[in-house]
């Protein structure tokens, strides 16, 4: 049982004894509430349902004919993309999700992948924990690729990489929309879920694989410094480091990952390999802004005929 499994018993467990403790009051409450509000909240409802159908009709605009579309959301893990994605999903039926977290952490699945690994792997031949990690992953995108595939709904990926293209005849078939959240905001998300889906400062390496300086664009995706890391890990992640001297050496490496090998402010955009339709910044921005962003791009796109 892997951590992330015994979080979600522990979690599901301690409501159990809420509700045992309170003989349901709780929950009684709440429904209470929500039903004073549901009027408001209907029209309001009601209106970022439209909003959403009519984004995801936009998007799917762009293919062009009537075929199935299929939406990546791309990003580090901690960005956003899977509360992005169930909203998405939540607001219309056209679509179904298909997240590379469920499939990994789905002992069946996973089972599964690593059975057909084994299958490929030559007796006589020395192979690294990474590379036989890498072939891992990429049968368990076979999956994903073959359900979404067969599912007769319009299709959203919500993935880490975009390992995902590869299996694609024209990766133009896929609507990329790279979900970007800056250092802080990682660092933020790490805690708050620290006890619901925990992550630890992997995210930040992920992070760094993806981005790169680039001081004379004129577009920057955001602007970054080494120190200002440097302290929002003191303040934050101390539990992930041994000493002072391992979190410092750390940040070090995540900035000279990205070309950076000083404390200077520095600009930086999307690697080379990556590629996108579109890129939304959520920085403070809610779920509902982010959306409400989305839908500007794809009418703007439709007005001038993108």
């Amino acid at each position: 049982m892997n951590m992330y499994t015994q979080y979600r018993m522990t979690k599901n467990k301690y409501i159990e004894l809420i509700n045992g403790q309170t003989g349901g009051k709780y929950h009684k409450y709440h429904r209470m509430h929500r039903s004073r509000q549901s009027n408001t909240r209907g029209e309001l409802v009601s209106s970022r349902t439209n909003r959403n159908k009519k984004l995801l009709e936009s998007i799917g605009k762009h293919f062009g004919g009537s075929g199935k579309k299929y939406i990546l959301l791309d990003g580090t893990s901690s960005a956003g993309k899977s509360s992005i994605a169930k909203l998405l999903k939540n607001r219309t039926n056209d679509y179904m999700i298909i997240s590379y977290d469920d499939y990994a952490d789905n002992i069946n699945t996973l089972y599964k992948a690593k059975i057909n690994v084994e299958k490929q792997l030559d007796p006589n031949q020395y192979m690294n924990q990474r590379e036989k990690g890498d072939m891992i992953n990429r049968e368990i995108r076979k999956m994903m690729y073959h359900d979404a595939n067969e599912s007769k709904k319009n299709i959203i990926y919500d993935e880490w990489n975009q390992d995902i293209l590869n299996l694609y005849q024209d990766k133009k078939d896929v609507f990329v929309i790279v979900i970007y959240a800056s250092l802080e905001t990682l660092i933020k998300n790490i805690l708050k879920r620290r006890f619901t889906e925990p992550r630890n400062r992997y995210v930040l390496k992920m992070y760094a694989d993806r981005y790169v300086i680039d001081d004379t664009t004129s577009d920057p995706i955001d602007s970054i410094n080494r120190n200002e890391l440097i302290q929002a890990l003191k303040n934050n992640l101390k539990y992930e480091f041994e000493s002072e001297d391992t979190l410092i050496a750390y940040a070090k490496m995540i900035f000279a990952t990205m070309g950076i090998d000083d404390d200077k402010q520095h600009n930086i955009r999307l690697r080379d390999e990556f590629r996108y339709d579109y890129m939304v910044k959520t920085g403070n921005k809610n779920l509902e802004q982010v959306v409400d962003e989305l839908s500007q791009f794809t009418t703007d796109s439709e007005s001038t005929g993108d």
